[in-house]
């Protein structure tokens, strides 16, 4: 599909199926740079973001730009992906703002990357997950269905990697930030998204190396044969 195709009408108040058929829409038609400047004007005229922290260059997944383009075209999103989405903006902000007042290198946040966005749309279906804690996603499926090359895919494997380590060391209670970032629910609602997130990441490391091109094996021609022999012949001379 061409950029710029007329955006369809959807319904005001969106369901779970249509913020999706939505985010598919705009991931065909629209660009990386249109979600960025959709996300900042949305921190802008919401006021909920010092222009000053603006200033500097940030990276977003192009889900975030497109679900803040929805909110500021009036349409109402679920509860579920309200929440996470507002919970997104909040990470971005503070990273924004430690990174200017404190130049450092950037870390990754859990649930957020910025490594495409199609990783936003496995992230839509974890924010899916949450509501009846079960999802019909198929890892592979998606990763055929969307063309994703093996290297990214051990990529977004060794993302949800991540997010699984965090989650299995909220459950020691070591760490207060990590306990408290997991109460939303309880150990048994937790430990289905432990092994959902399981799944995740055997069918993305699966598939990175079983779909691998195999390499081409160097063919021998008679002139390299012959000159790797005249070269130990000489070298077998040289040393009598």
């Amino acid at each position: 599909m061409s950029k710029g195709k007329k955006q369809p009408n959807w319904n005001t108040v969106m369901t779970e199926v249509e913020v999706t058929s939505a985010l598919n829409w705009f991931n065909h038609n629209q660009t990386t740079r249109f979600a960025k400047k959709e996300f900042v004007r949305y921190l802008k005229e919401k006021q909920i973001c010092d222009s000053k922290y603006l200033k500097k260059d940030f990276d977003i997944i192009a889900t975030d730009g497109f679900i803040a383009s929805l909110l500021l075209q009036g349409y109402t999103l679920p509860e579920k992906s309200l929440t996470y989405f507002n919970k997104g903006v909040k990470e971005y902000i503070n990273q924004l703002i430690e990174d200017y007042e404190e130049p450092k290198p950037k870390k990754q946040v859990s649930g957020h990357s910025n490594l495409d966005y199609k990783l936003g749309m496995v992230e839509h279906e974890i924010d899916n997950f949450f509501d009846k804690w079960e999802s019909e996603f198929e890892p592979r499926a998606f990763l055929v269905g969307n063309k994703i090359g093996p290297n990214k895919a051990r990529e977004y494997a060794k993302f949800y990697q991540t997010v699984l380590d965090e989650l299995e060391e909220s459950f020691t209670g070591k760490s207060k930030e990590l306990k408290e970032a997991y109460s939303f629910a309880g150990k048994r609602s937790l430990n289905k998204y432990k092994k959902f997130l399981q799944k995740i990441i055997s069918e993305f490391t699966e598939y990175s190396t079983t779909n691998r091109k195999p390499r081409k094996k160097k063919v021998k021609t008679k002139k390299s044969v012959v000159s790797k022999t005249q070269a130990s012949l000489d070298s077998h001379l040289r040393n009598l």
